[in-house]
Formats: structure tokens, sequence, C-alpha cells
């Protein structure tokens, strides 16, 4: 469990406006404010999934176009990994 005082400073104005409109719509559909919390919860646990998600895309994009450079410029058909005997 994270510490809630070091939560609280560096909460941004953002977070906290994202964070109310879901918790606002979550109690406007009925939930309870724990039920609405954990609502919250989730949604940033998913928006953090998709955010590490794009980054990891971004990277294998970022390391097969440099791995066409790569054979591009050695003239190499394939590129085989580190432990390869051939």
């Amino acid at each position: 469990m994270r510490d809630i005082a070091t939560l609280d400073k560096s909460l941004l104005n953002s977070e906290f406006e994202i964070a109310r409109a879901v918790f606002e719509l979550a109690r406007g559909q009925g939930h309870g404010p724990l039920k609405a919390a954990a609502i919250v919860y989730r949604h940033g646990v998913l928006d953090g999934m998709a955010v590490g998600k794009e980054r990891e895309k971004k990277a294998y994009d970022r390391l097969h176009e440099h791995m066409k450079v790569c054979k591009q410029a050695s003239g190499i058909d394939e590129i085989k990994g580190g432990n390869s005997d051939e």
C-alpha cells in the first residue's frame, strides 16, 4: 500500500479531475462510495496498462526498424541471435 500523504502531494490536478469525473459517473449509476472508488482505481490501472502497451509497441517498432537498417548496411540476409554458432 502506498503512503497516502505522498500520493496526495504528487496528485496532479488533471488526475484529480479524471478521478472526480469517473467517481461521479459511478455514483450517478447508483454505486456506493466504496464501489465508486474501486471503479476509479480500476480505471487508473487500465489506463496505466494501455500506456505501457503503447510504449512497448513503439519500442518494438523502433527495434525492428533499427534491425532493418543494420541488415541493409551490412548486406546480411538474416539477422540471427547472439547465441548462434552458424
